[in-house]
């Protein structure tokens, strides 16, 4: 299987997900190639008629040489760059797919032609989805003002005697880092959103509360479309649910918000797969060629600010802080569970529980805190600001682990609860129940309790990310 490009309309977030998660094949179609061979011609016929032009890395040096116009002989030798670096990152290795995302998306600035680059280019990042392995990328210490580091790091085997004018600073320049962390996260959001539905859905059963906040007459009454989703998602998964001899009066505050939450998080992690998609089709070079009417030549080539991606952080934000405040909600959840149904006093092994909640909460607070841009002094003259999207993709990373240690603390206890009470469940929820069950088995008998979360949580984490770490 291949995904076949055909403009940049093709870089959707399912297309995405079928090169960086499933590990298919990228080819151009032979309309998109005819793209490529003909903005190649069209920017050397432009180099060759405003030989006096400034264009950044090609007439001109690179960083603070961006106004210094290059001798014909430097700016031959600068089109061979191999890069300062073949990679500064330290520390652990993005994942692969992760990798697969960023090599899919730098595509994107190609195919409309717009980049100028070689054809040969373009076919040797195409043929690197192809490969058995792809370079290592480092996750931690590449920031720059854009994504130059990342991107030599993934790019070094392409740089060198074989490339033409352009290619280099077309293969370095932009954002696709930012367009592929935004979509593995939007990616990852979703299956992680499936899992808190289940474990809200296991919690109102275990709750014996009654089911009024949940009923889907709201959705006349509550005009977020998000939140009459959760509403009918919870309705769904409760229908099911066995009648219960005695339910309590109104229930806890942190009962009848779920929908509200679940409503909310389905928003933000929404606006984080629309912030990817905009994202991913973006052409993002620095310079970009802009066609004449009529695409029959380039009109000018500007330089830009492509590079640094202003929306993906502040969305992958937001994502991170709805994993803390559901991580928070969860506590007050496993706190009454074990109070009201004396599930602490009949296995106190369940009541450490509370402390590695309590933990994991705190985590998921921690990494929850906002990403803002790094402006600290640097040697340079152009490089003035530099661009954090790593730090907000590392600490929804963490928030979000915490996050399924939160779920898993509290779908066990859940379990345990209902196993107490006798309650059967059916359907999509007493599915995930026997799942969770294997993992931390119900009933009065001495335990490692810790273990037994530690692997509904690695459970959990499969779920989050396919098969695809």
């Amino acid at each position: 299987m291949q995904v076949i490009v055909e403009s940049r309309d093709d870089f959707t977030l399912e297309n995405f997900a079928r090169v960086a998660w499933e590990g298919e094949a990228v080819s151009l179609s032979e309309p998109a190639w005819d793209r490529v061979a003909r903005g190649r011609a069209a920017f050397v016929r432009y180099l060759d008629e405003h030989p006096e032009t400034l264009i950044y890395g090609v007439t001109t040096g690179f960083g603070d040489m961006a106004g210094t116009l290059l001798t014909p002989a430097k700016r031959e030798a600068q089109a061979r760059w191999r890069g300062h670096h073949e990679g500064i990152g330290i520390g652990d290795d993005y994942p692969a797919r992760v990798v697969r995302g960023i090599a899919f998306a730098r595509l994107a600035n190609f195919v409309d032609g717009q980049s100028g680059v070689t054809p040969e280019l373009v076919r040797e990042v195409c043929d690197l989805l192809s490969a058995a392995q792809l370079p290592r990328v480092r996750r931690l210490g590449q920031l720059s003002s854009g994504e130059v580091n990342t991107l030599l790091e993934l790019f070094a085997g392409l740089l060198g005697e074989r490339r033409g004018s352009k290619d280099a600073n077309a293969l370095t320049n932009g954002s696709p880092c930012a367009a592929a962390l935004g979509a593995d996260t939007a990616l990852r959001a979703k299956n992680r959103l499936d899992l808190v539905r289940m474990v809200f859905a296991l919690v109102i059963a275990a709750g014996n509360g009654p089911l009024t906040a949940y009923d889907s007459a709201l959705t006349s009454v509550w005009a977020s479309p998000d939140e009459q989703a959760a509403l009918l998602v919870l309705q769904e998964l409760l229908r099911e649910l066995p009648p219960i001899a005695k339910r309590g009066m109104q229930p806890p505050v942190s009962w009848r918000i779920i929908p509200r939450i679940l409503g909310e998080a389905y928003r933000v992690v929404r606006l984080l797969a629309d912030a990817a998609e905009r994202s991913l089709v973006s052409n993002t070079d620095n310079p970009v060629c802009i066609w004449s009417d009529g695409e029959e030549g380039i009109e000018k080539v500007l330089p830009t600010g492509g590079f640094h991606n202003a929306s993906i952080v502040p969305a992958i934000d937001a994502v991170a802080r709805t994993w803390a405040d559901i991580a928070t909600l969860t506590g007050r959840h496993l706190g009454k569970l074990g109070r009201d149904n004396l599930a602490f006093e009949d296995d106190p092994s369940f009541y450490a529980l509370t402390g590695t909640h309590a933990y994991f909460a705190r985590e998921a607070r921690e990494a929850a805190t906002p990403t803002f841009l790094l402006s600290e002094d640097t040697y340079s003259v152009q490089t003035d600001v530099l661009l954090p999207t790593p730090h907000a993709y590392e600490k929804e990373c963490r928030a979000g682990r915490a996050l399924s240690c939160c779920l898993a603390a509290t779908a066990a206890l859940a379990s345990q609860n209902l196993w107490y009470q006798e309650v059967v469940l059916a359907g999509q929820l007493g599915s995930f129940v026997e799942q969770v069950r294997e993992l931390c088995p119900p009933g009065h008998h001495l335990r490692r309790t810790g273990f037994e979360i530690e692997r509904a949580v690695e459970h959990f984490e499969v779920l989050v990310e396919g098969s695809h770490p």
